[in-house]
């Protein structure tokens, strides 16, 4: 006779993976609705070329369903742009001077330091 007992779960181990940050994330997102953009661009390509593979629908149909694929992805891509642009808004100066207090004072004064030659170099990069 069977039981009907389920064996018990194994716990995962943590992982060791660092934990993604959200400019990673957004990187990926990125870099992943770029792929699906260069796919729909190709299949698009395909279809206007007359190279597709058989459908029920006609290529103009097809096209205009795919483009409005291609749109979606584009909206997504703004948004995400616009995340990562809000997430610079949000600093502000105090938080700059909390960060600033958490250094220890070697680190503190070494970015003094770089910050006091952004005027002599005329940019911030080095």
């Amino acid at each position: 006779m069977k039981s009907n007992k389920k064996a018990p779960r194994q716990q995962k181990a943590p992982s060791d993976a660092p934990k993604p940050t959200i400019e990673s994330v957004l990187d990926d997102s990125i870099a992943t609705l770029e792929l699906g953009l260069q796919h729909l661009r190709a299949e698009i390509g395909l279809i206007a070329a007359g190279k597709a593979g058989k459908s029920k629908f006609d290529p103009a149909s097809r096209i205009a369903f795919l483009s409005a694929g291609v749109g979606r992805i584009v909206d997504s891509l703004r948004k995400i742009e616009s995340a990562r642009a809000r997430r610079f808004d949000d600093v502000t100066p105090a938080l700059v001077m909390a960060w600033l207090r958490q250094l220890d004072q070697s680190e503190r004064l070494s970015f003094l330091r770089e910050a006091s030659q952004i005027d002599a170099r005329k940019s911030g990069l080095a």
